[in-house]
């Protein structure tokens, strides 16, 4: 869902706060792109951008939203058809390397 400018996944660590109800923002010092349908950021702090796939692009577009992590999680189910344990497992992690990496906050 993320790797850095170097092509490497990014590593993440359990920042993210347990329960349906938490809230997560982009940081103010990250400024989003658009190419081919897919969300390149930019860490304005270290100068490094992050390229973000399909899954993760639309998990980024459910922040800016401000949707919080329950109802983010019913609508991937909704549409991406996975089991829901799987995707709360895959996009708790993913916020957690957004969290660690400082690209988002809590609300």
């Amino acid at each position: 869902m993320l790797t850095t400018r170097f092509g490497e996944a990014a590593a993440a660590t359990s920042t993210a706060a347990e329960g349906g109800r938490d809230r997560y923002r982009p940081s103010r010092e990250v400024v989003t792109a658009r190419r081919d349908g897919r969300c390149v950021l930019l860490d304005l702090r270290r100068t490094r951008y992050w390229g973000l796939d399909e899954t993760g692009t639309r998990i980024w577009d459910l922040l800016l939203e401000g949707v919080p992590f329950d109802l983010l999680i019913d609508r991937l189910v909704e549409e991406y058809g996975e089991e829901r344990v799987r995707l709360e497992a895959d996009a708790r992690r993913f916020l957690d390397t957004l969290c660690a990496t400082g690209l988002v906050v809590p609300a």
